[in-house]
């Protein structure tokens, strides 16, 4: 810069010339100061234009971050990412109904807020439930239409079972073979299972068929015990039979002596095993057909439960070589029970075993409407036989009714 004293050019933000001495700094900082403050301005300047147009895009009702309310008043914040994907606006997710038993997801199956399907799945639909419908003020996606199975009413259930009398013991499941859900009364109370024993059998047997540890031309030898309902005889006693004919006799006679035989090569424990590994608990075996004691230590149990859960891994294709199409052609009683308890005046097909003492009645029944197939499980005891066998027919049409309402 120049001196303004001596004229002569001195060094830029000096307090004096380098030539007469003179002071020089008051208009050398002064210099700098105005260029100091310059920048400061601009980027002043940049920083307020940058915040307008940020508050100018948060409040653009297009940009999806805060929006107006649809008559104006005030705004509302956006649902979230995960909300949305859900189908549930700002609202938390809703529960469907199902459990499992076991899961397999027994399986599955099917759920509510609380794991017991007889409180979750089992209530009397609202009559012309509106469809399609949205709640203006949670925002929650439309509500499905109920399930088969969860048109059924467990109170209406337990007062069907109180006819059987004050003393009868028993443990009752409902299961759609398609959704996987399920209704019950006391479904998980393990009972005196006589001949169910055959369905922890079958299961044991698919799963080890599947393990390539055996198969269905394997050869049992077959032992005649006690009396059966079946085609083998006591002159077959010591026969080698493969062992998906055994496992007809089973299924298609509720037969004595094919079950103890089955029992016998597989082994108690190792049913159990094999049940418990997949989840159902409540399989006790203690010993043979014919040689228990109901509701003793030495009795066999399952719960309805369990039961439904083994038919619906087995139907659903858990296994390759028994599967849907080996119940229907073997789980088919061929004599004259057939069309009692359960079954008894349902005009559609059906596939069932059961199993009958002097103060029990079992049964266990896949029904096929074409529309919906499902499967009940009926575990009753402690009451003449002739009684829980109407039980089970009243049961049976009820259920039946209330599956084939629902378009």
């Amino acid at each position: 810069m120049r001196c303004p004293h001596c004229g002569k050019i001195t060094v830029d933000y000096q307090d004096r010339c380098i030539y007469c001495g003179r002071p020089v700094s008051a208009k050398g900082r002064r210099n700098e100061r105005v260029f100091d403050d310059s920048r400061v301005k601009v980027l002043l300047i940049i920083a307020a234009s940058l915040a307008i147009v940020l508050l100018l895009l948060l409040f653009n009702p297009f940009t999806g971050i805060i929006r107006p309310n649809p008559d104006g008043s005030g705004s509302t914040q956006a649902p979230s990412a995960a909300a949305t994907e859900s189908g549930t606006g700002s609202t938390a997710g809703n529960l469907s109904a199902d459990e499992n038993t076991p899961d397999e997801n027994p399986p599955a199956a099917t759920t509510s807020a609380s794991n017991d399907p007889s409180t979750a799945a089992g209530n009397e639909p609202a009559e012309n439930p509106p469809t399609g419908a949205t709640s203006a003020s949670s925002g929650s996606t439309p509500v499905a239409p109920p399930t088969a199975v969860s048109n059924l009413d467990p109170d209406k259930i337990r007062q069907i079972m109180k006819t059987a009398g004050s003393g009868a013991i028993y443990s009752v499941c409902i299961k759609d073979l398609s959704e996987g859900d399920y209704v019950g009364v006391n479904e998980k109370e393990a009972v005196s299972s006589s001949v169910m024993v055959d369905i922890p059998i079958l299961y044991t047997a698919a799963s080890l068929i599947d393990q390539n540890q055996l198969s269905l031309s394997t050869k049992i030898r077959f032992k005649y015990s006690v009396g059966g309902r079946g085609t083998y005889k006591k002159s077959d006693d010591g026969r080698n039979i493969p062992l998906e004919d055994l496992l007809r006799e089973m299924l298609q006679y509720s037969d004595n002596n094919a079950t103890n035989t089955l029992l016998e090569y597989f082994g108690m424990s190792s049913i159990e095993n094999t049940c418990h590994s997949a989840g159902f608990n409540s399989v006790e075996i203690n010993n043979y057909i014919l040689k228990t004691d109901d509701n003793t230590d030495n009795d066999n149990y399952i719960s309805a439960s369990d039961l439904c859960e083994m038919i619906y891994s087995i139907y659903s294709g858990r296994f390759q070589s028994i599967n849907k199409d080996f119940l229907y052609k073997n789980m088919r009683l061929k004599d004259n029970t057939a069309s009692s308890g359960l079954c008894g005046g349902i005009d559609c097909s059906y596939y069932n075993l059961n199993g009958v003492k002097k103060e029990k009645y079992n049964e266990i029944a896949i029904i096929d409407n074409g529309k919906t197939p499902y499967v009940v499980a009926y575990l009753t005891n402690n009451v003449e036989m002739d009684d829980l066998q109407d039980v089970a027919s009243t049961l049976g049409k009820y259920v039946h009714q209330r599956v084939e309402s629902v378009k």
